[in-house]
């Protein structure tokens, strides 16, 4: 496993929006490092950056419980922050917006418009999965 200051290593700032995010990237190392559930239970908890949040992790049951299981720990996480499941979502709205506040500006370079489609991708394309625009 990276070190927890390592540029390589899976960080979880406390924007639950990336929850799900982290746990991949977590899961994608430990699994490359052979770690069991009992060990990745353990080690989750040394990537988060605020020290309260890594406190509150370790409250949880999942974790004082021996022995630790990473697995029942990551869906006791996932409970405790409403929106988590989903990840990333949008809206119909979030997309006109950024739109219209595009088109009122120019759009000179080519870096201007690949900006704009880094954004604009994302959006149309989760609200085309959820069937919400076609």
């Amino acid at each position: 496993m990276p070190p927890k200051d390592s540029k390589r290593a899976p960080k979880y700032k406390g924007n639950v929006k990336t929850l799900n995010d982290f746990f991949e990237e977590f899961e994608e190392h430990a699994d490359a490092a052979g770690l069991t559930n009992e060990e990745k239970a353990t080690w989750v908890v040394r990537y988060v950056k605020s020290k309260e949040v890594a406190l509150f992790w370790k409250s949880m049951t999942a974790y004082t419980t021996s022995p630790k299981s990473y697995s029942a720990l990551k869906q006791a996480i996932l409970d405790q922050y409403p929106g988590a499941k989903k990840g990333e979502n949008y809206t119909n709205k979030s997309l006109v917006k950024l739109t219209a506040e595009t088109a009122s500006k120019s759009m000179k370079t080519e870096n201007r418009l690949v900006k704009y489609y880094e954004k604009f991708r994302p959006m149309a394309m989760w609200l085309k999965n959820k069937n919400v625009i076609t």
